[in-house]
């Protein structure tokens, strides 16, 4: 499964473009690499296009990935704006995810389904 993380100097965010499908292992070795590569530049906002990605997990799986965000190295100080697929399966996964995220207290964790919304959003904690 193709995916691609770089740092995007303009916008000061990493930005990570995933293709094909996502299992839960992919998806937290991708977090824990987008992570990193935050830290390395120290950068704390994400911006996540999934608009080519298909979500291959259980109920269950999405339900324990966002139970770890903590463990994979994720801090509420940063901020992860997601581009969701067209797919209305995936945006159900996408949206039941955001929904357990923010019951454990991760607010900063939303989903768009444009990129120019999704950098606005990012943009718009840049200086904090």
């Amino acid at each position: 499964m193709p995916h691609t993380h770089s740092f995007e100097p303009t916008h000061q965010h990493i930005l990570e473009i995933v293709e094909g499908e996502v299992t839960r292992p992919i998806a937290e070795d991708m977090t824990r690499e987008g992570l990193a590569l935050g830290r390395q530049h120290c950068c704390r906002r994400f911006l996540l296009d999934w608009t080519k990605a298909t979500i291959t997990v259980s109920t269950v799986d999405i339900y324990v990935y966002a139970l770890e965000l903590y463990e994979l190295g994720l801090e509420k100080c940063d901020r992860v704006a997601v581009i969701m697929s067209d797919d209305e399966d995936d945006r159900k996964d996408h949206r039941f995810f955001e929904t357990v995220a923010r019951n454990r207290g991760w607010y900063n964790i939303h989903y768009f389904e444009d990129a120019d919304s999704a950098i606005e959003w990012l943009e718009q904690t840049r200086n904090e």
